[in-house]
């Protein structure tokens, strides 16, 4: 972004000062208004970053205090990632946790009254709507599809809704 806020206004000068038509005001005032939108950038990027630092946000302690411990299903391997996601409709994130392995499924971790709780999901390709606390889950394979509705409220998992898709020797 800070790259084509520069480059754009010396591409737009170099071409002016090709044509032989420029005059040194306008020179002047392309380049204070760069340095203007510079600023105002750098400025808001430091009022973002104090007023994160100054929340106080034990999530994040808990969180990190989650992911290293010697926990077997959140330390499996190299094959896990780590998303933050916002699931349900408050501030604090949750954890999305991608085993990377069909069989190892997905774990989503949520804070809620100063702890962390979790809720694994079978497969991987669970898919959620954001702020809902909604998460749709229709995964599996060789014809067998178990699907599931789970609803995160008030840092707990409750169950919609579930059932089976399959194909029978019939629908092949």
């Amino acid at each position: 972004m800070m790259k084509k806020r520069i480059v754009y206004p010396l591409i737009a000068v170099s071409l002016l000062a090709g044509c032989g038509n420029i005059s040194s005001t306008t020179v002047e005032q392309e380049t204070s208004e760069q340095n203007d939108s510079i600023e105002i950038s750098e400025t808001e990027a430091k009022v973002a970053e104090s007023e994160i630092q100054d929340k106080d946000e034990p999530w994040r302690e808990a969180y990190l205090d989650y992911l290293t411990s010697d926990d077997d299903l959140i330390n499996y391997g190299d094959s896990f990632t780590y998303t933050l996601i916002y699931l349900d409709d408050n501030d604090i994130p949750e954890i999305f946790i991608d085993s990377g392995v069909e069989a190892g499924g997905q774990m989503i971790a949520t804070y809620y009254d100063g702890k962390v709780t979790e809720q694994h999901f079978s497969r991987i390709g669970s898919q959620y709507i954001e702020k809902t606390g909604l998460v749709y889950t229709n995964t599996g394979h060789m014809d067998y599809y178990p699907l599931s509705i789970t609803k995160l409220e008030n840092g707990e998992f409750t169950v919609l809704g579930s059932g089976i898709a399959y194909m029978t020797d019939e629908d092949r």
